[in-house]
């Protein structure tokens, strides 16, 4: 690793009254129905209850769990129009056809907030051509993507995927000036590999909640536990390698 930058700390809430507690703690606050799979959306009014509470935020909504590209282009112009900073949409081809058509559909895609691809750890054929799309991504304005877990009750992102397979990502992507971030049943223990990692963002949920369970609440104990885990194994490792250039 050759420079040790913070990445932006996601969290994700279920309601309005999460933010609370993590607004202090979240570069991005992430809005996200744990109780409807990986990428369960908010209602539209509540989303804009929000947005007019915390206009001064950085927000991120997740679209929801849809497949069909006409139902994600309707409710991608609705999303679009609440003032977010970010909309997360989901990649859930099952083959490389299905994803070329899938990106396709952005090539010629204009929206005022940020587009976010979320690719899924367990769709293993998508992964390991992920390197060969880069390329893709940044002629069609792609330029910002995501590696989280598609089953939240089985394993994590590191138990899915290997560290050399995610630093080839990572590496690939900093090539083409293209934000990766990191999610999926992240724990504490994760961090040293996170960093080493060096992603643009990571994502948190569970780690987050009173209970293992991702859709209990938020833990005000829990988000102040890791943002202090956070800085300093982030202090750590710039010791480290300022104590290496030293050498």
């Amino acid at each position: 690793m050759n420079s040790i930058i913070k990445p932006k700390i996601l969290l994700s809430v279920k309601d309005i009254h999460e933010i609370s507690k993590v607004i202090n703690y979240a570069d991005i606050i992430d809005l996200k129905n744990p109780n409807d799979g990986p990428i369960g959306s908010w209602t539209i009014n509540n989303i804009k209850e929000v947005v007019r509470e915390y206009n001064n935020i950085i927000l991120s909504a997740t679209l929801g769990n849809l497949k069909d590209l006409s139902e994600v282009k309707k409710k991608l112009n609705v999303f679009d129009s609440l003032g977010l900073n970010f909309i997360k949409i989901g990649c859930f081809c099952k083959s490389i056809k299905d994803l070329n058509k899938f990106l396709n559909f952005f090539k010629n895609t204009k929206t005022s907030a940020t587009i976010v691809l979320v690719f899924f750890a367990e769709n293993y054929e998508i992964i390991n051509n992920l390197n060969n799309y880069f390329e893709t991504f940044q002629n069609y304005n792609i330029k910002n993507i995501m590696i989280d877990t598609k089953n939240k009750s089985s394993r994590g992102l590191f138990e899915n995927l290997t560290l050399n397979k995610l630093q080839k990502i990572l590496l690939k992507s900093h090539k083409f000036d293209i934000s990766i971030g990191l999610a999926g049943k992240l724990q504490l223990c994760n961090l040293i590999n996170l960093l080493f990692l060096n992603p643009n963002v990571i994502g948190f949920r569970g780690a987050i909640c009173k209970t293992k369970d991702r859709n209990s609440d938020i833990c005000f104990q829990k988000v102040k536990n890791l943002s202090q885990s956070i800085n300093f194994e982030i202090s750590k490792a710039q010791e480290t390698a300022g104590a290496c250039i030293e050498a």
